[in-house]
């Protein structure tokens, strides 16, 4: 049976809006960390968030920050040893 035009329309608009904050989440999955991880970068302050309700979001911005911040790190390991 087919979703409802209610759900479509939920699904649609969805994909419409851009994004402007993850979750921890979606932050551990895409760096392939555990929730726990993204929560201590968060609580050291390596990682910028926000609370919405009893979550924390990572916006945008951050999270690109982060990840430029992380693999220079990386790439300075390299050819370090």
């Amino acid at each position: 049976m087919s979703s409802g035009w209610r759900e479509r329309a939920r699904e649609k608009s969805a994909d419409q809006v851009p994004r402007t904050a993850w979750t921890v989440l979606e932050v551990a999955d895409s760096m392939r960390v555990g929730e726990q991880q993204v929560r201590d970068w968060i609580h050291s302050g390596e990682l910028s968030a926000f609370r919405a309700g009893q979550t924390y979001r990572v916006p945008n911005s951050e999270l690109e920050r982060f990840y430029a911040r992380q693999t220079e790190k990386f790439a300075s390991g390299l050819l370090d040893a």
